[in-house]
C-alpha cells in the first residue's frame, strides 16, 4: 500500500463515507473505494462495512488498525518535513505554490522582488489550489504558499483545517503563518462592444445570461479557489454562472474569445497588458478577497523562507494602503 491509500482509508475512518472522504482527498467517489479495497485485500481484513448510499462502518478489525495507519501518515508527512528543511538549508533552495495559472492574484510582482533582491536562491514555483498547497505546506514540500482568502482571512484557513485530517495534527492552526497581502475586488473583461462599456461598471446581477469565462490547468477545475468565490458572488445575487473553462496558458484565446463577444472573463487580478478589443471593468458592488502569503510557523525556518518573508515585510511597508 502507498500513502495516498492510506490517507484515502483515514479520511473514510473520518467521514465514514466515501462521498464525503471523495471531496477530502480530492478523488472520486469510485476511485476511493478502489483505495480502501486495495488496503484491505493487502491487509486481509475489512476496515469498513458497506452501507447505503456511499456511507461505511468501521468494523472491529479495522478500530485496530486505523490507529496505525494514522501513524504510519504521520510519521512519513513528518519526515518529508525534515527531509525538506535539511534540502532547504543545503541548497538554498525556495519552492512556493501559487494558484493554478500564474499571475492569478498578481503574486509576480512579489517573486520578481525576491529574485531581484536574492539573486543567490533558487526559486522554484509550482502550481496548486489552497487545499492541496496546505497539504504539501504540512509535509514541507513547500515553503509558501499564495493563496486568496475572504474578508475573514482566518476563518477561511481554519475551516481548511479543521476539514483536514491530515493537516489537523501535523500542521495546527496556531502553527499556520498567514501575511494578508492586498485586498482586492472581482474586476470582468467584456467587448468594447459590451452596453456595460458605457457605464464603466459593472453590475453582477445584470449577468445572469452571461458566459463566463475561466482558464483550464487541470482537472477538477470547479475546485478551484478564485472559481469557488467568484460562484460564491453570483449565488449573492441569486443566479449560478454558466461557466466555460478554455485551455488557455496565457490568456490569448480567453481574451480573444471575449474580444469577440462569445462570453466575458472574471479576474481576480487586473493584466498588465491590454488585448485590442477589450476592456476590463469594475464591479459596481464590492466582493472583496485578499491575496495571502502562508507558511508553517516552524524553529528550524530555512534561510531561504525568511529571506522571503523579510521581502515580503519590505514589500508592505513600502505599500501600507494595499492591506
Amino acid at each position: 500500500m502507498d500513502l495516498k491509500q492510506i490517507e484515502t482509508v483515514l479520511a473514510v475512518a473520518e467521514t465514514l463515507s466515501f462521498s464525503d472522504a471523495a471531496w477530502k482527498v480530492n478523488f472520486s467517489s469510485s476511485s476511493v473505494s478502489k483505495q480502501v479495497s486495495a488496503v484491505e485485500n493487502e491487509l486481509g481484513i475489512k476496515i469498513f462495512e458497506r452501507k447505503a448510499r456511499s456511507k461505511v462502518m468501521i468494523t472491529k478489525a479495522g478500530t485496530s488498525v486505523i490507529p496505525y495507519l494514522r501513524r504510519i501518515a504521520d510519521a512519513y508527512n513528518r519526515l518529508n518535513l525534515h527531509v525538506s528543511s535539511v534540502l532547504n538549508d543545503q541548497d538554498n533552495s525556495f519552492i512556493i505554490s501559487c494558484p493554478n495559472g500564474f499571475s492569478t492574484l498578481g503574486e509576480e510582482r512579489w517573486i520578481s522582488d525576491y529574485c531581484r533582491c536574492y539573486p543567490e536562491v533558487q526559486l522554484h514555483q509550482i502550481f496548486a489550489d489552497q487545499k492541496t498547497a496546505l497539504s504539501m505546506l504540512s509535509t514541507g514540500r513547500i515553503d509558501a504558499a499564495f493563496n486568496m482568502a475572504s474578508e475573514n482571512i482566518l476563518d477561511d484557513y481554519a475551516a481548511y483545517l479543521k476539514h483536514s485530517i491530515f493537516l489537523s495534527n501535523i500542521l495546527p492552526e496556531d502553527k499556520l503563518g498567514i501575511i494578508p497581502l492586498e485586498k482586492k475586488n472581482i474586476m470582468i473583461a467584456v467587448s468594447e462592444r459590451h452596453p456595460a462599456i458605457k457605464d464603466g461598471k459593472v453590475n453582477l446581477a445584470d449577468l445572469t445570461n452571461e458566459k463566463f469565462f475561466f482558464r483550464h490547468f487541470r482537472e477538477n477545475m470547479e475546485e478551484d479557489d478564485k472559481i469557488q468565490h467568484f460562484i460564491q458572488a453570483c449565488h449573492s445575487e441569486n443566479f449560478h454562472p454558466d461557466i466555460k473553462f478554455i485551455s488557455d496558458m496565457r490568456n490569448t484565446i480567453v481574451f480573444s474569445m471575449v474580444a469577440s463577444g462569445q462570453g466575458i472573463a472574471p479576474l481576480m487580478h487586473c493584466p498588465d497588458f491590454i488585448y485590442p478589443g477589450v476592456k476590463v471593468l469594475p464591479l459596481t458592488k464590492e466582493y472583496y478577497t485578499f491575496t495571502t502569503v502562508v507558511y508553517y510557523l516552524k524553529t528550524n525556518r530555512s534561510t531561504a523562507l525568511n529571506k522571503f518573508l523579510d521581502c515580503i515585510k519590505e514589500w508592505l511597508e513600502n505599500h501600507p494602503g494595499s492591506h
